[in-house]
């Protein structure tokens, strides 16, 4: 027999629940079929069922990000893989720098404004989630796969230019110098002859100098 009475007042803290976001994350990343990737319109609507569970996470607890000033350094993996350098300004903003590949040898820059810190204990770990502005500069040379065109090889090495607004989660141990999480940035990018849609999607991992 079904409490439905139970079930109406559990629901929504589960749907709030951040561990059930990242669970969620976790099943939508995986492949739909093994032997056939997934369309253009599958893999569009995976990354914006990803964008929206990111500010899912919020509705069950938010602060303020506070963070000390400070450097971290480390790697993009995905589109782009890309070095990367970020800045903490103190207080909940910061700004990063990345330069890599994909599409093409690029470099991006973007400023982030910190909405909400996700946890509750914060006594191993805190989870900011963030939005930004950045710019992508860069030669379509060699590889240019997005997720909109995965396949897409660059002929031209003319430059292009990019707009970008990432949004993320950033992870920071409290017990070690390491941050890592996730980002999604969707934009538009542009050059000789072609204007196009953009969809960044990378993981990274950053050690807090």
């Amino acid at each position: 027999m079904v409490d439905f009475g139970r079930q109406s007042l559990e629901a929504p803290r589960l749907c709030a629940s951040p561990s059930l976001a990242r669970l969620l994350l976790h099943c939508v990343a995986m492949k739909t079929q093994a032997d056939r990737p997934p369309s253009t319109g599958a893999r569009r609507a995976r990354f914006a069922l990803i964008g929206a569970l990111l500010f899912s996470t919020g509705a069950a607890y938010a602060e303020p990000v506070n963070h000390r000033e400070g450097w971290a350094i480390g790697l993009m993996l995905g589109a782009p893989t890309a070095l990367s350098l970020k800045n903490y300004l103190g207080g909940a903003n910061a700004w990063d720098i990345g330069i890599g590949v994909g599409p093409g040898v690029r470099l991006h820059g973007d400023f982030l404004f910190g909405l909400a810190q996700l946890l509750r204990n914060k006594s191993d770990l805190s989870m900011d989630l963030y939005l930004g502005l950045g710019g992508v500069i860069g030669v379509p040379r060699g590889w240019c796969g997005t997720a909109f065109r995965p396949d897409w090889k660059c002929s031209s090495g003319s430059v292009y230019g990019a707009a970008r607004v990432p949004m993320g989660l950033d992870l920071r141990l409290t017990r070690a110098p390491l941050t890592f999480g996730i980002e999604l940035a969707p934009g538009v990018w542009f050059g000789e002859g072609f204007v196009g849609g953009l969809l960044d999607a990378a993981i990274f991992f950053r050690f807090l100098l």
